[in-house]
């Protein structure tokens, strides 16, 4: 994790976007929210839930309002 984590810090730089400091677990929480919407967006994508869901657009709103919850946005 520690190599992307640097993949990450020199992506942000070379955009003018200065991090100091870029804990593991932050780049575990990174990881962990990237995972789940790029999840859903490509189950969406490739017909996945078509027979589970009619419209993927609630379970789209209840899993970004549930990870925005956990790093402690407010509602």
């Amino acid at each position: 994790m520690l190599k992307y984590r640097d993949q990450v810090l020199a992506r942000a730089a070379s955009s003018g976007l200065v991090i100091e400091k870029l804990p593991p677990a932050a780049m575990a929480v990174l990881l962990q929210h990237w995972i789940r919407i790029y999840g859903l967006i490509s189950m969406e994508t490739f017909g996945h839930l078509w027979h589970i869901l009619d419209d993927p657009e609630p379970m789209f709103e209840v899993m970004l309002n549930d990870l925005a919850r956990l790093v402690g946005v407010p509602e």
